[in-house]
């Protein structure tokens, strides 16, 4: 019972001596200070800053006879009714504390990372995604070459398999062209598991859209560059969901295709 009660003090932010003394006083009554630093085990110059705190917190009772200071636990319905307080204050305090906390996620949070550092790492976010998750991708045929360019082998091979794995759904805009050459750039082994994937794939004419590589799953949006060497990762809600209606809006403007 004794670390019971430890535990649901400490997630009140009372410490461990602060739930020995209360059970010590709970256990035997009224007592005085050296009698309950001989119990607990502490040094009686120390007692008093802990008795002081909990007496500052109404989790135990100060009574004075003769000029003698006793302490007393507060009735556990009493300290029910303290917790239940607390709890009710901080939940009044959360509309405004959601409030500011909104003032912060007002803001992106924009990562720019070397491509060779980050590559693998963004393919892995998006392939680590919960089973059933969707993606959005749009890429050209030359990005494409780069972008698998940057890949082992067996890494390429891993990933694809964590997407099959894991039935990440890919809502893909691809140019034609880059759907034909996609074969001749990976093993054919692994190119018949990347048809296994959950494809969602349109093409529209790749001179009608200047196509650069980005993804979007839920609030975050990433932009492969690998000319340019770098990778940006944009944390944003907003932003992410202005770019996944202009990405739908041109899904629909696609032919329906699929990998052979």
């Amino acid at each position: 019972m004794e670390q019971r009660l430890i535990r649901i003090f400490k997630n009140f932010g009372l410490t461990e001596q602060h739930s020995k003394i209360y059970f010590v006083l709970l256990k035997f009554g009224r007592l005085p200070a050296s009698t309950i630093a001989r119990k607990v085990g502490m040094k009686r110059s120390a007692i008093y800053f802990q008795l002081d705190e909990l007496h500052r917190l109404l989790v135990i009772k100060v009574h004075e006879v003769s000029g003698v200071k006793y302490f007393s636990a507060t009735s556990p319905a009493s300290l029910l009714q303290r917790f239940e307080k607390w709890t009710a204050d901080f939940s009044n305090l959360v509309p405004k504390l959601g409030s500011l906390q909104s003032v912060d996620e007002s803001a992106p949070v924009v990562t720019i990372r070397d491509f060779n550092e980050a590559h693998y790492d963004t393919y892995h976010e998006l392939a680590s995604l919960p089973s059933g998750s969707e993606f959005r991708v749009i890429q050209g045929r030359a990005n494409a070459k780069a972008d698998l360019g940057g890949f082992t082998n067996d890494e390429w091979h891993g990933i694809v398999e964590l997407f099959v794995k894991n039935k990440i759904i890919t809502r893909a805009i691809f140019p034609d062209e880059m759907i034909s050459a996609i074969p001749n750039m990976m093993s054919a082994e692994t190119y018949a598991l990347f048809c296994k994937r959950n494809w969602q794939l349109r093409s529209i004419v790749e001179e009608r859209f200047p196509f650069e590589e980005f993804f979007i799953h839920d609030d975050v949006v990433h932009f492969v560059t690998p000319e340019e060497g770098i990778i940006i990762r944009i944390q944003h809600r907003r932003i992410a969901r202005a770019l996944m209606s202009m990405f739908d809006a041109l899904w629909l403007t696609g032919k329906p295709r699929r990998f052979l």
